[in-house]
């Protein structure tokens, strides 16, 4: 069941976006194209902020990711915040514009029903389960993971979305 009231009082504000992913930290959830895209971003769109919630289930990716972070001197637009509680997990989806994750493949993708159930759209990869309803509804942005350009096309889409049009997502 949809939880209709979940962000009635939220504001999303145009020319900015905040993001989370809230996932495994492993090669396949593809947390560095977020970093990399965020980069080659950085001076078009400099709004844009990212809080990484998940286990570091691959310790050298983590580092990897970490690390990108750091050479691209994103460490005020990009956070890993913690590990979420089972129970804290639509509570924290309710605090951001998206959910992003650019998965490289999942079967269901649990995390994503849990985005929406909370009024929470998704930027997801064309590579899941819910690609196929993307169609039907306007509560996601769904990008080919194949082409770079669809990613950055995708972030500005969402960047300078206003109000009324993320409410309309978002319900």
């Amino acid at each position: 069941k949809i939880e209709q009231s979940s962000k009635a009082n939220y504001e999303k504000s145009t020319n900015q976006l905040r993001l989370c992913f809230i996932s495994r930290i492993s090669p396949v959830k593809n947390l560095d194209l977020i970093i990399h895209t965020l980069y080659e971003l950085k001076n078009v769109l400099p709004n844009i902020y990212l809080d990484i919630y998940g286990p570091q289930e691959d310790k050298d990716y983590y580092y990897k990711c970490h690390k990108l972070i750091e050479t691209y001197n994103l460490e005020n637009q990009i956070v890993y915040r913690s590990i979420l509680r089972p129970e804290n997990v639509g509570n924290t989806f309710k605090n951001y514009d998206f959910f992003v994750l650019p998965t490289k493949g999942e079967n269901f993708c649990h995390a994503v029903f849990e985005s929406l159930s909370v009024g929470t759209p998704v930027i997801l990869s064309n590579t899941t389960f819910w690609n196929k309803f993307q169609a039907e509804k306007n509560w996601s942005f769904i990008f080919d993971l194949a082409s770079k350009d669809a990613f950055h096309k995708v972030l500005k889409e969402a960047y300078i979305m206003n109000e009324t049009a993320y409410k309309s997502m978002s319900q």
